[in-house]
């Protein structure tokens, strides 16, 4: 990577004055495979110990998109650069949003909810990366900070008897303040509180994350679900602790289920920050937006399943990532299912091509009369029950 040559296209200088200065400039992120080459590789799934930098690599590679282990998203960057006095103020070296307050990053994810089929098409998904910040101990305690006083003007007597003002050293003043692990700060916002949400992280222990969680003062909102999934009870705003003294990132999966009763046209959004116990500063974030739509429009939208499953295919099953997707590609087929399709009919492939979905099980009337009438898309599969229905129908003709 440090041999790239100099990227002078996409070098754009913003002029300003001294005063606050607004600019944007987009750039699109190609990960399409190579021209006339199917099996373009070019990155690793994990970094090479041997060659960091990158290039040639020793490991086995893949294309970008399957390194993108998420549907495509939004990412918008801020960079704030402003003079400071007589000289300028510049951005560290390798500075990070975690890092620099001259930086900021938002990463956005848009998946819809299907209506009324449930639960299947009330289950909305997003993978997710953290990187918990490092500290001696993982249990909370009072850390000792210091903080640097204003000077303070004495008051002194002169020979001619008047007062004069002498200024003193700033002093440093030794505080205490709580310190603990890295939480993931989740505002639900609008989303009902009669939601399901359910995070899985495999690499986590649940149990360390309630025990974490007790040592905060409030109701009990987290409950284990198996040894590495927990499920949240929504209120407005989720605290969940993340373990410290881990090496790289943390993966998981989040997964939120809609309650019966919403209607399409309605759109819901929660933000996920991850927030330092140790800088008090927000590392991180996202926000989810969930549009609520019929289940027979969002049938032709879920050829993202086959993507997926393609780049599950590059994914070997010592990967963090397996289970993580093996969970991800079990959902996503599920809200197909629901809104009428047949999964198992969809194959791997880079552009969607994989498998042609079926069209909804209720096809558009020719006469104008309520297609839903007879069309009960009921998930079975996801039923403890079966069901009989009595129905007792009596027509007559209009004008009679």
């Amino acid at each position: 990577m440090t041999a790239q040559p100099f990227d002078s296209t996409n070098i754009r200088r913003i002029s300003g004055t001294g005063s606050e200065n607004v600019a944007f400039f987009g750039a699109w992120l190609d990960i399409s495979l190579a021209p006339g080459d199917p099996n373009y590789h070019e990155f690793p799934l994990n970094a090479d110990p041997s060659n960091p930098d990158g290039g040639p690599f020793t490991v086995p590679t893949q294309s970008i998109q399957q390194l993108m282990l998420n549907t495509h998203h939004c990412l918008v960057a801020e960079i704030s650069f402003w003079p400071s006095g007589t000289s300028s103020d510049p951005i560290p070296l390798r500075a990070s949003p975690a890092s620099s307050d001259r930086l900021a990053q938002r990463n956005l994810v848009l998946v819809k909810s299907g209506n009324p089929g449930f639960p299947a098409t009330h289950r909305v998904q997003t993978t997710f990366i953290v990187k918990p910040s490092v500290i001696p101990v993982d249990q909370p305690g009072a850390v000792a900070t210091a903080a640097v006083a204003p000077a303070a003007a004495v008051a002194r007597h002169t020979r001619r008897g008047r007062h004069a003002a002498d200024a003193q050293p700033a002093a440093t003043v030794v505080t205490t303040r709580y310190r603990g692990p890295d939480e993931l700060i989740i505002r639900w916002n609008n989303v009902p509180r009669n939601s399901e949400a359910t995070i899985y992280m495999p690499e986590i222990g649940v149990d360390e994350i309630l025990a974490l969680s007790a040592l905060r003062q409030h109701p009990t909102v987290l409950e284990k679900v198996d040894a590495h999934k927990l499920r949240c009870l929504l209120a407005d705003v989720t605290f969940i602790p993340l373990p410290m003294n881990r090496k790289g990132t943390i993966a998981g999966l989040m997964s939120l289920t809609l309650p019966n009763g919403i209607r399409a046209g309605q759109v819901y959004r929660f933000s996920v920050e991850q927030y330092s116990g140790v800088t008090l500063k927000t590392l991180g974030a996202f926000q989810m937006t969930i549009p609520v739509r019929p289940d027979a429009e969002l049938l032709p939208e879920e050829i993202k399943l086959s993507v997926m499953r393609y780049i599950q295919q590059a994914i070997p099953t010592s990967s963090r990532w397996y289970s993580i997707f093996v969970r991800y590609i079990d959902q996503i087929a599920a809200r197909v299912r629901g809104f009428g399709g047949d999964p198992n009919a969809v194959q791997p492939s880079p552009d969607g091509s994989g498998g042609v979905l079926p069209p909804p099980v209720c096809p558009p009337p020719k006469h104008v009369r309520p297609p839903e009438l007879f069309c009960l898309n009921i998930p079975w599969e996801e039923c403890d029950i079966e069901g009989e229905l009595d129905l007792k129908l009596r027509f007559r003709r209009k004008g009679k």
